[in-house]
């Protein structure tokens, strides 16, 4: 989990800023681009989950022979939203790393037997709060600092792709294409 620790992720935040800085881009543009970042690939990963809700319901929904109407619309639009997203390109392009995802130590795999070990052992005796302590101060996968930490390691790397995207297209006029290369190959690609 050296990937989640929090002197890792804060140090790669601090280091994406630095070559940020280094680039030529204004603290103030950085700031303002990261905040636009977080909010289009939130309300992109967001629009993504219904989208795909949606998909299963009017599937069912016609098998059973409902009226999908209004479910149909919302998915038109959230197809809209999805297409006009900012993060959109980036995300197709490879731009937002998954490999936290797939992440699990031993070292965690060991702790997680350990917790479930005592709790089916002991169960009755230590109370389920104690257990969800445990896990939340372990980072165990599932946990909400699991979470916490896998999305600010994704985010964090996208923040710095995102900006610097960004920055060589309305201000160092590259098309697209370049720009995706120069984010790419400035950031680490984990995949």
């Amino acid at each position: 989990k050296i990937v989640l620790a929090p002197g890792v992720v804060i140090g790669n935040m601090v280091s994406n800023i630095g070559i940020l800085v280094s680039e030529g881009i204004p603290p103030s543009v950085i700031v303002k681009q990261s905040l636009e970042a977080i909010r289009t690939m939130r309300n992109y990963q967001q629009d993504n989950k219904r989208r795909q809700e949606l998909v299963i319901e009017i599937g069912s929904d016609k098998s059973l022979g409902k009226d999908t109407r209004l479910k149909e619309a919302e998915l038109a639009r959230l197809d809209q939203d999805i297409l006009s997203n900012p993060a959109r390109p980036l995300v197709t392009s490879g731009l937002f790393t998954g490999i936290v995802d797939e992440i699990q130590s031993n070292k965690s795999a060991v702790r997680q037997d350990i917790i479930d070990w005592g709790k089916d052992k002991l169960h009755g005796w230590i109370p389920d709060g104690a257990v969800r302590v445990l896990r939340e101060g372990y980072m165990l996968p599932g946990s909400q600092m699991f979470h916490a930490a896998v999305t600010a390691t994704q985010y964090g790397d996208f923040i710095g792709r995102y900006v610097k995207y960004h920055n060589d297209i309305n201000v160092n006029k590259m098309s697209e294409e370049d720009a995706m290369i120069e984010a790419l190959s400035t950031f680490v690609d984990y995949d």
